[in-house]
């Protein structure tokens, strides 16, 4: 931004803004949970970048300064986007998939465990290490229009959970699998989360052909289970 020593950053304008909006800068440093010196600082920061006092202090509280009343709507507009765009990033790396399935917790587990080794509709499935399901049991997995993969087993509790990992280059994927007891059914539950330096593009690029095939996958084990979908 011309002029400035730097762009201000989101936090220092939260920090203003909240201050303005209690009067108090102990009121928004307990509003941030942050100390009141760091939100000081934040503050000070802020009217250094700009080059003028935007709050008012006295014993009373702060009160907003001409130029703080000015920068105020638009530092509060741009607070509000941030936030969608935050809670928009938190979940672009995330899918899941619940599904009950109408059989016992043990024939579900059983079956479940064999047959996410297994191809069904679209997906292929290579296995790369002998035996039954264990950590560090590797695959290769192809899903049309998604990058083929190696996916090994990091983590196993039997007969309730598995997950295994896929890297690539800036993209981390981790998926879960856990069958849980649910009245006289069982509850299926598929998670997949996507991490790295690439993985929110990634996420953002493939979510919703990430999630439906969470929805596939969830199908066909609840008809490889029971014959029929009882979401």
């Amino acid at each position: 931004m011309p002029g400035l020593s730097r762009t201000p950053e989101v936090t220092e304008l939260r920090s203003f803004c909240a201050a303005a909006d209690l009067g108090s800068i102990g009121r928004a440093a307990i509003r941030l949970n942050v100390s009141q010196p760091a939100l000081s600082k934040r503050l000070q920061a802020l009217e250094q970048i700009a080059g003028v006092g935007l709050l008012e202090r006295s014993p009373r509280g702060v009160t907003l300064t001409p130029a703080g009343r000015h920068l105020y709507a638009e530092a509060r507009r741009l607070i509000e986007q941030a936030e969608i765009v935050e809670g928009l990033l938190a979940g672009l790396g995330r899918a899941s998939g619940p599904v009950r399935i109408a059989a016992s917790h043990s024939a579900s587990e059983a079956i479940v465990a064999e047959a996410l080794r297994s191809d069904y509709g679209t997906r292929s499935v290579e296995l790369l290490t002998e035996g039954p399901m264990h950590v560090g049991l590797r695959a290769a997995l192809r899903q049309p229009k998604l990058p083929a993969a190696t996916w090994e087993v990091t983590s196993l509790t039997p007969g309730t959970s598995f997950v295994w990992e896929a890297t690539g280059p800036g993209l981390r994927t981790v998926a879960g699998h856990t069958v849980e007891p649910d009245g006289d059914g069982s509850l299926l539950t598929l998670t997949i989360e996507q991490s790295g330096p690439m993985g929110a593009v990634a996420a953002f690029v493939w979510r919703r052909l990430t999630q439906r095939y969470i929805d596939l996958e969830a199908e066909s084990l609840d008809r490889k289970v029971t014959g029929t979908v009882t979401q």
